[in-house]
C-alpha cells in the first residue's frame, strides 16, 4: 500500500497500520541522480523500480513494542529539526540522510527536507505480526536488494556509498 506523494505531510498517516512491520521510501526517478551525486559510488543499474516512475532507495523498521507502522511513517513524514534532536541524533535518520544529501545543515532543513520529500518520496507499508517478523524482512530487502540510503547491516551497497553517507551525515549535523 503506497502513500501519495501530494499531502503527504498532511495525510496524518490515518491509513497506516498501527502494528510492527517494515517499509520502503520510493523517490521519484528524476531525483535520484542529483540527490545521490555526493555518494559517487553509487551503482544505479542496481536500484530497484516500481516501473511507475520511483526507485526504492530506503527500507526500515518497526520492530520495538511501544511503536507502530503509523508512529513511525509520522516521525519521518513530520519530525521536528530541532537542535536538541540533530544533537542527541534522535532526529529521523532517513531525514538526516536527506538533509546531508542536499547539502543543508540538519538544523535549517526542515523546510527544505519536508519540500524534497512533498515533491518526490512516496512510502509503502508492509504490516507484520510481531517486531522479529518485521526485523527478519528487513534483513532479507538488505540482503537481497540495493538500498543505498541504508547504513545499517547493508552488505549490498558498496562500502564507499555507506562511508561517504555517514560522512556527509556528521558534516551536516548542525
Amino acid at each position: 500500500m503506497r502513500e501519495s506523494v501530494k499531502n503527504l505531510r498532511d495525510c496524518k498517516c490515518s491509513t497506516v497500520d498501527n502494528c510492527p512491520g517494515y517499509y520502503i521510501w520510493w523517490f521519484r526517478e528524476d531525483c535520484v541522480k542529483d540527490l545521490l551525486a555526493p555518494l559517487r559510488s553509487v551503482d544505479y543499474s542496481r536500484l530497484i523500480s516500481d516501473g511507475k516512475g520511483y526507485v526504492a532507495l530506503y527500507v526500515g523498521i518497526v520492530e520495538k513494542e511501544n511503536s507502530t507502522l503509523r508512529r513511525r511513517a509520522l516521525w519521518h513524514i513530520c519530525d521536528d529539526h530541532s537542535a536538541s534532536k540533530v544533537k542527541a541524533g534522535t532526529l529521523s535518520t532517513l531525514r538526516q540522510t536527506i538533509s546531508a544529501l542536499l547539502g543543508v545543515d540538519m538544523t535549517l532543513s526542515e523546510r527544505a527536507v519536508n519540500d524534497f520529500m512533498d515533491r518526490n518520496c512516496e512510502w509503502e507499508w508492509f504490516p507484520t505480526k510481531s517486531g522479529e517478523e518485521a526485523k527478519a524482512k528487513e534483513a532479507e530487502e538488505l540482503r537481497t536488494n540495493y538500498y543505498p540510503l541504508n547504513i545499517r547491516d547493508n552488505r549490498v551497497v558498496d562500502p564507499d556509498t555507506i562511508t561517504a553517507s555517514k560522512k556527509l551525515r556528521k558534516e551536516f549535523r548542525k
